[in-house]
């Protein structure tokens, strides 16, 4: 267990964060509200108070705290457990004694057959035209009512959506912390996991003559460790993030996984300058 990565403050504070509004937050069809308590849906003897950082289990006795329970029963590593209660601090500013409000998952609504402003976006980040055909045609690819471009994983359960006007604008919503979006592949075997929708998109450009089997997959940001988790459990998976902090904190967090970076700052630098991929 390496705690280097997080400091005696963070692991306090993770400790006592309120576990139940966690969850309810960012497992929402795992776990609802039943009066003051959260409650596993698959298994109503799992308990956890609002405004208490432990939880029980009445059935098998396990207990603990906030990172024992990521640990034992979401597979994060210490590290990332702290992190992800940290992170989830700082968006809400939760109080202990309310649970935190949360929308259902729900894709952005889709403008009516119009993709142009997605087709600029693209072309300005150096993604060929027929790349942009062949996302829309499969469904993983459109331009909403707010002129957004929206990528869209092919369960549904996963998008990101990039502003496509002069305003730098992003976010990651899905269903489930581990669900990604993914550029699929038939009988992949390989995966490319990047930080981002244009980062995988990018990478794919720069090596499908090379990989044309490969799986081109984003995690949606640094929150993305349960996504990784699930990636590698089935693929032959190499993280494929950029030499910024976020990157090497990433890889740090999964030293048995291989890793590959972009020569200049990021994939798309890479795609925009034609520079071959550093393996």
């Amino acid at each position: 267990m390496n705690n280097n990565l997080v400091t005696p403050e963070e692991i306090l504070a993770a400790r006592r964060a309120p576990l139940g509004d966690f969850l309810v937050n960012r497992y929402p069809m795992e776990f609802k509200l039943i009066g003051k308590n959260v409650i596993n849906r698959n298994n109503p003897s799992f308990s956890v108070p609002l405004g208490i950082s432990g939880y029980h289990d009445f059935k098998t006795g396990s207990h603990g705290n906030p990172i024992d329970y990521l640990m034992r029963y979401k597979e994060y590593t210490f590290t990332t457990a702290v992190r992800e209660l940290n992170g989830f601090l700082e968006e809400t500013a939760c109080s202990s004694n309310k649970l935190i409000s949360f929308k259902p998952f729900e894709l952005p609504d889709a403008a009516c057959k119009d993709f142009s402003l997605v087709y600029r976006f693209l072309s300005l980040h150096a993604i060929p035209v027929d790349v942009t055909d062949d996302l829309i045609r499969k469904g993983l690819l459109y331009q909403d009512i707010r002129n957004n471009a929206v990528f869209v994983s092919t369960e549904k359960d996963c998008c990101e959506v990039y502003g496509t006007g002069s305003t730098d604008y992003y976010r990651c919503l899905r269903a489930e912390r581990n669900r990604y979006w993914a550029i699929p592949a038939q009988k992949s075997k390989i995966a490319y996991v990047c930080m981002n929708a244009i980062e995988a998109l990018s990478l794919r450009c720069l090596k499908s003559k090379t990989d044309p089997s490969a799986m081109y997959i984003s995690i949606g940001g640094l929150n993305g460790a349960q996504a990784i988790n699930r990636i590698s459990a089935t693929f032959h998976t190499v993280l494929a993030f950029g030499e910024d902090d976020v990157g090497k904190l990433c890889r740090k967090s999964y030293p048995n996984l291989i890793s590959i970076c972009p020569r200049l700052r990021t994939w798309n630098d890479d795609l925009k300058n034609k520079a071959h991929v550093k393996e």
